[in-house]
């Protein structure tokens, strides 16, 4: 058991292990451990038994920096409104459609 001994439920997990993307998953976590895996399949439940859940990278990134999702997203939408990725917005819209 985590040293504070408390359990964190999360229900209605998906796995994404395998193609089944099975979303019926309850998660029980200590710490930043998952230590039970209900309704998992034996490949959902030993992916899950062996991955923690401690915060390895950022959020995100403004200018190579550290930041908040809240703040992330308003600079996108101000460089956006502002059009100063407006040329690679087109390039992106010209490959979407040459793709398709």
């Amino acid at each position: 058991m985590s040293s504070t001994g408390q359990v964190h439920v999360v229900e209605n997990s998906t796995c994404t292990f395998c193609g089944c993307v099975c979303d019926d998953i309850e998660l029980h976590a200590e710490g930043d451990r998952i230590t039970k895996a209900k309704n998992a399949c034996s490949l959902g439940k030993a992916w899950f038994l062996n991955h923690t859940a401690e915060k390895l990278y950022p959020e995100a990134l403004v200018d190579g920096k550290s930041a908040t999702l809240d703040v992330a997203i308003q600079t996108g939408g101000g460089l956006f409104v502002r059009g100063e990725h407006a040329a690679g917005l087109r390039l992106e819209q010209h490959h979407v459609r040459s793709a398709a």
